[in-house]
């Protein structure tokens, strides 16, 4: 935590006029920056908000995963840093930790204690733009077990895919029962037959990536070859 107290103030003392938005990543989170300008375009940089990967324990508002990345706006950072009037406040007793927690965990409890709100990332359809976890976690299933520490975290619902037999005429009328796939969100359920129509196959993809985003921003724990990987699929895979 020492360390992002010391970025924060040398981002206030040298640079807080010449940027609107100030980006925190790990060594292994891979950000597609230009999903992030285009989430950021309009919002305000003169607001007191941050935004990543929002998380629900600890902090009343909840706090932004660390291994996602978060971004905090030029407010953001003149409020953690001037309050209570004094440059070193933040170095303080009012963001010192009583006992051992985690970097995010510590700078979401400063940022509720000075009035910074924790932003909404969800795109239109609901689904996250920050991830703490390797895509494939995100992507894939199952692949986050159970009783991963990841489902108590969580701040919004976790939008679910459901495949299972069903009969046909619950949809179009009487019939043999054949494979429907079912996207659950607010506790309704809509769901597609998993047929060749290359419209509904469109939409099929959309709905296998579950919680995922078209316009994601962050993956975390990718590793160095996985970085060049990421690098190819983003920025130079066509169709």
């Amino acid at each position: 935590m020492a360390k992002n107290k010391e970025a924060f103030l040398h981002i206030y003392s040298s640079h807080l006029n010449n940027y609107d938005w100030f980006l925190k990543a790990d060594d292994d989170t891979y950000v597609i920056l230009e999903n992030l300008r285009n989430f950021l375009r309009d919002k305000d940089q003169n607001e007191a908000i941050y935004f990543g990967r929002r998380f629900k324990p600890f902090v009343k508002q909840g706090f932004m995963s660390g291994g996602a990345g978060y971004v905090l706006s030029r407010q953001a950072v003149r409020s953690l840093v001037q309050y209570g009037n004094s440059t070193t406040s933040y170095l303080n007793s009012k963001c010192e930790p009583t006992t051992f927690i985690g970097e995010d965990v510590q700078l979401g409890q400063c940022l509720e204690m000075v009035g910074v709100k924790a932003g909404d990332t969800r795109d239109s359809e609901g689904k996250e733009r920050f991830f703490p976890l390797r895509p494939e976690d995100h992507i894939v299933r199952g692949n986050i077990p159970k009783n991963s520490w990841y489902w108590s975290h969580i701040y919004y619902p976790h939008l679910q895919v459901i495949r299972y037999n069903m009969k046909k005429s619950n949809i179009e009328g009487k019939g043999k029962r054949k494979l429907y796939l079912c996207n659950r969100k607010d506790g309704s359920v809509t769901c597609f037959h998993r047929g060749s129509n290359p419209r509904t196959q469109t939409f099929l993809s959309d709905v296998l990536l579950r919680g995922c985003s078209r316009t994601a921003i962050s993956f975390h724990y990718i590793t160095p070859n996985m970085m060049y990987a990421m690098d190819y699929f983003v920025y130079n895979l066509t169709r």
